[in-house]
Order: C-alpha cells, then structure tokens, then sequence
C-alpha cells in the first residue's frame, strides 16, 4: 500500500544535505530513515553509473529507495533559531 503524500512530505530535492536525519518515502511507498552523505572526490561516478552532477545519495537504514519525499523525523525539534529581538539603543 502506498503511503500517503501529505503537506508534510516535501520533494527530496529540497531534503537537508547537513547530515540531518529525515525521514524519508522510496518510490515503491515504503517509508525509511536516514541521512545525505557526499561522496569524496575520488568516489568514481563514471564507474559505478552515477549521472553527471550527482555529489551524494541518502544513507539509509531499510535501504528503500530511490527517494521520492522527505520530511522530518515524528518529534524531531526544529534547530533553527529565531531571530533576536530588536534592541533599543538610544
């Protein structure tokens, strides 16, 4: 059964690179977690049939993929920090 793409799930293009690890849909509907990882310079695309301007691929633990949509892990806090509050200089 496919799982529903709802207003939480966002495309994967748009998936933290940072290392973060999300949550994540495969083409084939299963749900799995994991993390983006970049390849060295020395990794050999050409070799392993990697397109051109590929860095990376998601690291994961079901191995799901390829991945279609992401989002963040259920309960997983936001690290971004608001923005400080004006201060009154006189």
């Amino acid at each position: 059964m496919r799982t529903e793409i709802t207003a939480n799930w966002q495309p994967i293009e748009t998936a933290p690179r940072d290392g973060t690890v999300v949550e994540l849909l495969g083409e084939n509907g299963k749900l799995d977690v994991g993390e983006w990882h970049e390849w060295s310079e020395h990794f050999d695309k050409t070799a392993n049939g990697i397109a051109e301007g590929v860095t990376g691929e998601f690291s994961t633990e079901y191995g799901e993929g390829p991945h279609t949509h992401w989002r963040p892990l259920p309960g997983a806090e936001s690290t971004a920090q608001p923005p400080a509050p004006p201060t009154n200089q006189p």
